[in-house]
């Protein structure tokens, strides 16, 4: 006969054990089913849970899961604050972009006094809307009054080249405007830093030239590990004490965009050969870092380190690009 003990500490194995099975699941489905806002924290919030999901095996105590549990909520409230600012962001994008629609149209077709009535009331009614069905209604009554500004604008062929050129413009500043659609800390996290889609036209321009500048790429390594140890406003201060360090190292006139994930690029213009600025950003790269960071009632002071590469910048702009993205994704996890 099986003794008591040896009983209950069978019962309390096979307990654990379904819990670290039931804990593995809802790990796989939060990460395979998570709403996908911004791409990049997307990547960072699955590789994160991926990782999370790595620190237990069948040997781990129960007291250990509640570790893990606890990494899992604060790293699913951080990412779910992202994507609803996001997605926050792209819906008052996307009624900023009926607003000019309707505006212009309304200019055009002033001579219409009802049509020109409809469009004001689509406008209010587009201000209030706050669910999908609301949206739905909008739009029929949009493609109604649409229907109708079409037939006088048929009626005036004159004014439609006109409006066709300026519908034209704002869309294209509404591609633009969009494209720039990103979570508000990166704005805030680094004071208005210019991103890649300011970077890409001042390589090229830089190219074109015809003088010696080189592309300086920095990548914060295993920012990644402290998003998800410690939280992203902890990965975002390590990557902030980066860019001031190099930023006060290097000279006024040296231009720093943002790239893409724990990444920055520096656009320099230098008459010396290349190993010379190799040699410099290693002195600067050399120079120890760290960065404090409270948890909790304690507070972690972590390493900062870095790896970069210098490019020069040759004849286009584009093929830097590339190999500014390569360097990226070397270094980077997930960035795929």
């Amino acid at each position: 006969m099986i003794s008591l003990a040896k009983y209950l500490a069978g019962s309390k194995q096979k307990a654990e054990a379904t819990l670290r099975h039931v804990l593995n699941l809802l790990l796989e489905a939060i990460e395979t089913h998570a709403v996908h806002g911004d791409d990049e924290d997307y990547r960072q919030f699955r590789s994160g849970i991926r990782d999370i999901r790595t620190r237990f095996s069948d040997d781990t105590a129960a007291e250990e899961l509640l570790i893990v549990a606890g990494a899992v909520t604060a790293t699913l409230k951080e990412y779910g604050e992202r994507a609803t600012r996001y997605l926050h962001s792209q819906n008052s994008e996307y009624k900023y972009i009926v607003s000019m629609l309707t505006g212009t149209v309304r200019t055009a077709a002033e001579r219409n006094g009802r049509s020109v009535t409809e469009l004001r009331q689509i406008e209010s009614q587009l201000n209030k809307a706050s669910a999908i069905e609301d949206v739905r209604e909008i739009r029929l009554n949009l493609r109604h009054c649409l229907q109708c500004m079409q037939e006088e604008i048929c009626r005036h062929e004159s004014d439609a080249a006109a409006l066709a050129a300026n519908l034209q413009q704002m869309l294209q500043e509404s591609a633009a405007r969009m494209k720039n659609v990103l979570p508000q800390e990166n704005a805030d996290s680094f004071a208005g830093l210019p991103e890649r889609i300011s970077a890409e036209p001042a390589l090229i321009e830089a190219a074109r030239s015809g003088r010696p500048y080189f592309a300086v790429v920095v990548v914060a390594v295993r920012v990644a590990t402290v998003n998800t140890r410690f939280g992203y406003s902890a990965g975002d201060r390590i990557l902030q004490a980066l860019f001031a360090h190099f930023r006060k190292s290097i000279e006024a006139d040296d231009r720093v965009f943002r790239w893409r994930g724990p990444s920055f690029v520096i656009l320099i213009e230098r008459g010396v050969p290349i190993i010379e600025v190799r040699q410099a950003i290693a002195r600067i790269s050399s120079v120890p870092l760290s960065q404090q960071i409270d948890v909790g009632n304690k507070s972690v002071l972590l390493p900062i380190s870095s790896m970069w590469s210098v490019f020069p910048v040759l004849s286009t702009g584009q093929s830097v690009t590339q190999k500014i993205d390569e360097f990226v994704r070397l270094h980077v996890p997930d960035q795929r």
